[in-house]
């Protein structure tokens, strides 16, 4: 009966102080304003032919508007895994971003899908400052999605 006992106590303690990651499909969609936008929805936007109404109507409002309306930010989360450590565990979200830009007269003149690195805000890598370099960039790239 000891040994059992020592058994148990022991699983429990490598439980304890043990880590694990287990990944799963990308899934439970947390959007912010607007939402979820999947690839297949993202390939129907046509820079210098989708218009602002068309990405509107298509996916709702945006989480934010830039410069006038001329950039639109799309924004929501997924969770891609699960983290565990010890008794404890929390899961791992991925966040999107889906960024457009306009021409002045409401034709879309380009667009971009960031999705942030897993622990990417560890190391340094926020997908804020992509988008702002994105945002800086010259406008002659048509998509890169």
């Amino acid at each position: 009966m000891n040994k059992i006992i020592r058994l148990i106590l022991l699983v429990f303690m490598l439980l304890c102080i043990s880590c694990l990651y287990i990944p799963l499909s990308e899934h439970g969609h947390n959007s912010s304003i607007g939402g979820f936008i999947s690839e297949d929805t993202m390939k129907l936007f046509i820079p210098g032919k989708t218009t602002r109404a068309d990405i509107l109507l298509r996916s709702g409002v945006p989480a934010q508007r830039v410069e006038e309306d001329r950039y639109f930010i799309y924004y929501w989360e997924a969770i891609e895994g699960h983290f565990m450590a010890g008794c404890g565990g929390k899961d791992v979200i991925t966040r999107h971003y889906l960024c457009f830009e306009f021409a002045p007269d409401n034709i879309l003149k380009r667009y971009k899908h960031f999705e942030q690195e897993r622990f990417g805000e560890l190391i340094g890598r926020h997908p804020e400052k992509q988008i702002l370099d994105w945002m800086k960039e010259d406008s002659k790239h048509n998509i890169d999605g």
